[in-house]
Parts: structure tokens; C-alpha cells; sequence
């Protein structure tokens, strides 16, 4: 592990708050708190795209086709 990966542990289960020791019990919270934020945030954000191509008058195939700028039946990572 790098010391980023190390770094960014640390502040998912909260050692840069002034802790200096945790349970395993209260890092497995922390995680699995930490998941289900992300997760909130991806639908969220999911849900704003939605709505975004809904209020521009985009079905999801007009979406797709929109994104799909060279028609390969796939939308890459630089298309989206």
C-alpha cells in the first residue's frame, strides 16, 4: 500500500479526527457507513443525469445514442 492508500484509510475510519484507537467493531461501522454514503451519493447523482436528459426531452435510447458520439453500440469512459 502506498502511504496515499494508508492516508485515506485512516480517514475513512477516522484516525485523522484526534483518535487514536479504534475497535475493529468501529471500523467495520465506519466503512460500512462510508459505503452506504457513497452508495446514497451514486444514486444520486444517477438520478440527477436522469432527470437532466428527462427535462431535455431524452428517452433513455435518445440518451444513449447522444453519448454513443461513434455509433459503437457502447458509451466509453471519454464519451460519458
Amino acid at each position: 500500500m502506498t502511504p496515499q492508500d494508508i492516508l485515506s484509510i485512516q480517514r475513512i475510519v477516522g484516525f485523522i479526527d484526534n483518535v487514536d484507537k479504534l475497535k475493529i467493531t468501529d471500523i467495520m461501522v465506519r466503512i460500512m457507513e462510508r459505503a452506504g454514503k457513497r452508495q446514497e451519493t451514486e444514486v444520486e447523482t444517477i438520478k440527477t443525469l436522469a432527470n437532466e436528459f428527462k427535462s431535455r426531452g431524452y428517452s433513455l435510447k435518445d440518451a444513449f445514442a447522444h453519448l454513443d458520439t461513434n455509433e459503437s453500440g457502447t458509451i466509453t469512459a471519454k464519451e460519458l
